[in-house]
C-alpha cells in the first residue's frame, strides 16, 4: 500500500501545504544570523520518483533570505529531506522496503520502480542507519516516539510507528515526514 501512496498526487498535495505553513511560521521571526526580516527566496529542486503527474509548484523548496545581511534560512521541508534528490516520501518508502527485505521488493525492483541505483540506496541505508542514528537531532527527538524504534532500525520503525498511531499509512507516513522535518510528533501546521 505504502507504494501506492507515494506515487498518489494527494500526498504530496498535503506535504506541499505543510511546507508552505512551516515557511510562514520561520518567516514571521527573525533571521538567525543578524536578526533582520526575512523575505521569500523559493529555488526550483527537479526531485526524482515521484509520480509524473505533480504541478511544477510542488518542486518549489521555499527558502528565505535575509533583508540585511543576505543569508539564506531554509525552513523545515517535509517535501524534501535535506540535499537529496529524490522525493523524501521516496527516500523514506524505499530505504523501508530494503531494510525490512519486504517480500516482493528485491534490489532491482526497488531500482527499476523508484530509478534508485544500487550506490544510491546504500548510501540511504547509511543515512539513516548511522548519521541520522547518531545525530543531535535524533537523540533530542526519540523520546517523543514510542521506545519500541531503536536507532539500529531507522526509518522503518519510525514508518512503522507512526502508520500505527495514526491508523492510516498516508498519514502515518505524512506525520513521519513532519516529524523529520521539525522534530515533532505534531507540529503546528494546518495539514497535521
Amino acid at each position: 500500500m505504502l507504494q501506492q501512496i507515494v506515487f498518489n498526487v494527494t500526498l504530496y498535495r498535503i506535504l506541499f501545504k505543510i511546507d508552505q505553513d512551516l515557511n510562514e511560521i520561520t518567516r514571521t521571526q527573525r533571521c538567525p544570523y543578524c536578526g533582520g526580516p526575512l523575505h521569500r527566496g523559493y529555488y526550483i529542486r527537479k526531485p526524482r520518483g515521484g509520480p509524473d503527474t505533480l504541478p511544477s509548484d510542488f518542486s518549489i523548496r521555499m527558502g528565505l533570505c535575509c533583508g540585511h545581511c543576505r543569508r539564506r534560512t531554509l525552513p523545515p521541508s517535509s517535501l524534501f529531506l535535506g540535499r537529496k534528490q529524490h522525493w523524501g516520501a521516496i527516500v523514506l518508502v524505499v530505504t523501508m522496503f530494503r531494510q525490512k527485505r519486504t517480500e516482493g521488493y528485491t534490489i532491482s525492483r526497488l531500482m527499476e520502480m523508484f530509478c534508485v541505483s544500487y550506490p544510491t540506496l546504500v548510501r540511504w541505508r547509511r543515512y539513516f542507519q548511522q548519521e541520522y542514528a547518531a545525530s543531535s537531532r535524533w537523540k533530542e527527538c526519540r523520546s517523543r516516539v514510542g521506545l519500541r524504534v531503536r536507532s539500529d532500525d531507522l526509518p522503518g520503525a519510525l514508518v512503522e510507528y507512526f502508520v500505527h498511531v495514526k491508523a492510516d499509512e498516508q498519514e502515518g507516513l505524512v506525520a513521519c515526514l513532519c516529524f523529520l522535518a521539525c522534530g515533532r510528533v505534531s507540529p503546528k501546521v494546518q495539514a497535521c
